[in-house]
């Protein structure tokens, strides 16, 4: 028991150690309560992100294109057994690099059309949507996988679909 003397000289008792050493496990325990329970969020929303990616990537293995030039561009044609949600494109024009990301959904047995937007000389004048038509333009074309349900998922690049060609 602790004795606590004010200024009038009165006797007053404090808190006891029992109390005190009491409330400091309790706030220990909540504490680490705390900690364990955001801990474990943490670790089950990695373990979903981590079996959405390897879900995309199992359907990456059942994704397959084949690429038709037709008049104004070139057709992607989905000979896979999973439909893909979006194309990753590499164009080459002379030091020139530029890589697009679009999305868009191609069942199996169907197409996506990527039309020409005419020749380009640097990077502002590249077309938003479409591709160089510039003569031994290189382009590389890989399909994606996107992992649907989850918002903002990032693309899968298909590494196995890429197919590379020149424009001549």
């Amino acid at each position: 028991m602790v004795v606590i003397l004010d200024t009038l000289g009165e006797n007053k008792k404090g808190i006891s150690s029992f109390v005190a050493t009491s409330l400091l496990v309790g706030l220990t325990i909540l504490v680490i309560g705390i900690i364990i329970f955001w801990g474990r969020d943490i670790q089950e929303e990695q373990a979903e992100k981590s079996a959405a990616l390897a879900n995309t990537q199992l359907k990456c293995q059942s994704t397959h294109i084949d690429l038709e030039i037709i008049l104004n561009g070139i057709r992607i044609v989905n000979t896979g057994r999973e439909t893909f949600w979006g194309l990753i494109i590499r164009e080459e024009f002379g030091e020139l690099t530029r890589l697009n990301q679009i999305s868009v959904r191609v069942d199996p047995a169907n197409f996506f059309d990527l039309v020409y937007g005419g020749e380009c000389t640097d990077q502002s004048s590249a077309p938003e949507l479409g591709l160089c038509s510039n003569d031994n333009n290189k382009i590389t074309i890989i399909a994606a996988q996107q992992e649907q349900g989850y918002r903002n998922a990032p693309f899968v690049a298909c590494e196995l679909t890429q197919k590379t060609f020149r424009v001549s």
